[in-house]
């Protein structure tokens, strides 16, 4: 009597696609933001309200945090280790919470100070 061996699926070459596409959008979020980064300035060199600085900065992080994660967890699940990915995904959900509450603070802030030359 012959066994039968079950074969394991290799990852879909769309996981591999994914995990390309979001380190590339990393890198552009890293350019993009790179007066943040480096400076803490908003763009194009302007100082960010030193009031509002505390939630720029975790806003900032939090999004930082955010791209990051959109690189691991394709990878996570391109090689298997669904488990891993699965509990990231649990403190990825705070995350958003941080980031949605922060970014709407932001933004009903820049609407009560934006400089005389935006207007």
């Amino acid at each position: 009597m012959s066994t039968v061996v079950p074969r394991i699926p290799k990852p879909a070459n769309s996981r591999w696609f994914y995990s390309a596409a979001s380190i590339l959008l990393l890198v552009l979020t890293l350019i993009g933001f790179r007066h943040f980064y480096l400076h803490l300035q908003a763009y194009p060199g302007r100082p960010l309200p030193p009031a509002a600085l505390p939630i720029f900065i975790i806003h900032g992080l939090s999004m930082t945090v955010w791209m990051v994660l959109a690189v691991v967890q394709p990878l996570l699940v391109a090689s298997g280790r669904k488990r891993i990915h699965i509990r990231i995904g649990k403190f990825a959900v705070l995350l958003a919470v941080v980031i949605v509450v922060t970014g709407y603070l932001i933004a009903v802030g820049a609407t009560r100070g934006t400089p005389p030359e935006l207007i």
